[in-house]
């Protein structure tokens, strides 16, 4: 069948195909092979973000609400006989239970709580590093979360997304960046407000977490917080 002379109205319309069937297209004489995702008019990256800075826990007094975060990383303070860690820990240094030991928090991705097999007295603390939980990429590239934002500490605060592509990242009139505000890990009546832009020199998406009083910059402040990158093709 020749498509030559028809306008888009004519087109046949494709029906029952799916991600992995190509779609041939000749331009100029050479024919090209799509599929249905490079079609699409725009493309996202969808990731809860989760900076809480040092927390010091207790069990048996003080918990964490949920048990420990996917992904951060603990030591412990001060080993109670009795306590075993061991279900949820990606040992980094030192021994399981026994102080001073390093872990990293473990669980599967279909759990909301990762909670020890006992924790009635240890006191533990979070490193509180930044920890990203990528939910859909469609982009075709990585991104880089950097915060403080350029490694820099003045900058606490700013959260930067990088596009791992040499170009055609986040243009300023392609991209658009969102972010949701949700209450912090440690709850106080005070929830941060975070501002969006995209920078156009060093093409990448920021994010500004801003005291409520406008009083300026602060961290420590994201749990499973909503980020969206959408580029617009």
């Amino acid at each position: 069948m020749s498509l030559t002379g028809v306008t888009i109205s004519e087109l046949p319309l494709l029906t029952g195909y799916s991600e992995n069937i190509s779609i041939p297209v000749e331009i100029s004489g050479t024919t090209y092979h799509l599929n249905p995702p490079t079609l699409q008019s725009t493309s996202v990256w969808n990731a809860l973000l989760t900076q809480t800075g040092p927390l010091t826990f207790t069990g048996g007094t003080d918990a964490p609400y949920g048990g420990f975060i996917f992904n951060e990383v603990y030591t412990i303070n001060d080993y109670v006989s009795g306590d075993d860690f061991s279900n949820v820990a990606e040992i980094l240094a030192g021994t399981i239970n026994t102080t001073g030991c390093v872990f990293r928090a473990t669980g599967t991705t279909t759990t909301d709580y990762i909670i020890p097999h006992t924790w009635s007295g240890s006191t533990l603390t979070s490193q509180g590093d930044m920890i990203v939980t990528v939910l859909e990429n469609t982009l075709g590239f990585d991104v880089l979360v950097d915060y403080p934002a350029f490694s820099d500490p003045q900058n606490i605060g700013i959260v930067a997304f990088f596009p791992l592509v040499n170009s055609g990242g986040f243009l300023t009139q392609r991209t658009k960046i969102s972010a949701q505000s949700t209450i912090p890990f440690g709850f106080t009546p005070v929830i941060p407000v975070l501002m969006t832009s995209i920078d156009a020199e060093i093409l990448a998406g920021i994010m500004f977490i801003i005291d409520p009083s406008f009083g300026g910059l602060i961290g420590d402040s994201l749990y499973n917080t909503p980020v969206e990158i959408k580029v617009f093709k």
